[in-house]
């Protein structure tokens, strides 16, 4: 399993952009639900814009902030992850209480290309909404870029205890078999 790890990938001030976006976000209903295990909707704890991509525009920054992690990682070539949500990006907020069940993301529609995710963590609760990969945790720092592909990595989220509000923004793209591993 290749994870890479870029530490301040993103500014602070970049982060602190992101997460206004995001609590507006919530405020305005541009992020909702997230599905649980058994594919009911989450309706409190888990936020994410991966099905509502038609209530919001994006701003400048995110597709710059996109951009950037594809030029980085040398994925500009490839297909971004465009059912996953808006642009190639999806947002995630998950309140105290919110977790995120053991998964793989779904390859392409074709199943011939992975989703390699690249994610950058913006907002840190005090306690919890830990990650983990293949039942590792992997401490990430805000402003870090982490990569790995989610359709052959099991990863989860522990449950937020403590509040601040968990953001993540993940972006990516659909790559080879191989590419990356």
């Amino acid at each position: 399993m290749r994870v890479d790890r870029v530490k301040n990938f993103i500014t602070q001030a970049e982060c602190y952009a992101l997460n206004a976006w995001a609590d507006e976000a919530a405020d305005k209903k541009w992020m909702d639900s997230g599905l649980l295990i058994n594919g009911v909707r989450d309706e409190k704890r888990r936020l994410t814009t991966r099905f509502y991509g038609d209530r919001f525009e994006y701003p400048p920054l995110v597709l710059d902030i996109r951009d950037k992690i594809a030029k980085a990682v040398g994925i500009e070539k490839f297909p971004l992850i465009l059912d996953h949500g808006k642009d190639g990006v999806v947002v995630n907020r998950m309140d105290v209480g919110g977790d995120l069940f053991a998964h793989l993301d779904r390859g392409s529609p074709t199943g011939e290309l992975l989703a390699l995710r690249c994610n950058i963590l913006t907002r840190k609760p005090a306690k919890g909404g830990a990650l983990f990969l293949e039942e590792e945790l992997l401490d990430i720092e805000v402003g870090e870029l982490h990569c790995y592909t989610a359709s052959t990595c099991m990863h989860r989220v522990s449950i937020v205890e403590e509040g601040p509000a968990r953001v993540l923004w993940m972006f990516g793209a659909y790559v080879p078999v191989g590419f990356w591993e």
